[in-house]
């Protein structure tokens, strides 16, 4: 697996996704249970609306690649190759607000369960002290042995 890596640290080979579909930069910080991630968006992205305002599904996707790059982390640190992983599910979505492109966004996650290969994550997404979008989300991560 090569050296490990240290926080914060890029993305790229912690997740599968290339641009313009990759919307996670930098891990900041894991610690237990919890996670940050950050993503600044810009025009290659496919989620802009028509007012040039990131539409309201791109926060559960910018979530999802932020709990899918602390698993790869952690995969990482095990010396494993990042595993892959399936969003089945997300509840209690709640958007507060919109990101402009070059507005840069701090994804927090708390893990609330962990079962075999599943996780059930609560994911804020932030643009500064304004929370813009809330939500639990429920992730599959193929087992290791696969």
């Amino acid at each position: 697996m090569g050296s490990r890596l240290v926080l914060p640290c890029a993305v790229h080979d912690l997740l599968p996704h290339q641009p313009p579909m990759r919307m996670v930069d930098c891990l900041l910080h894991l610690t237990g249970q919890q996670a940050t991630a950050e993503f600044t968006p810009d025009h290659s992205l496919p989620f802009w609306d028509e007012r040039g305002e990131l539409l309201p599904v791109a926060f559960i996707e910018i979530a999802a690649q932020a709990c899918a790059a602390m698993q790869g982390y952690i995969d990482h640190q095990q010396g494993i190759a990042p595993r892959q992983g399936f969003l089945v599910g997300v509840d209690k979505f709640n958007c507060n607000g919109t990101a402009r492109p070059g507005e840069t966004l701090l994804t927090c996650l708390q893990v609330v369960a962990e079962l075999d290969s599943f996780l059930v994550v609560d994911a804020q997404v932030h643009s500064g002290q304004q929370e813009l979008a809330a939500m639990r989300l429920k992730a599959y991560t193929l087992p290791r042995d696969i």
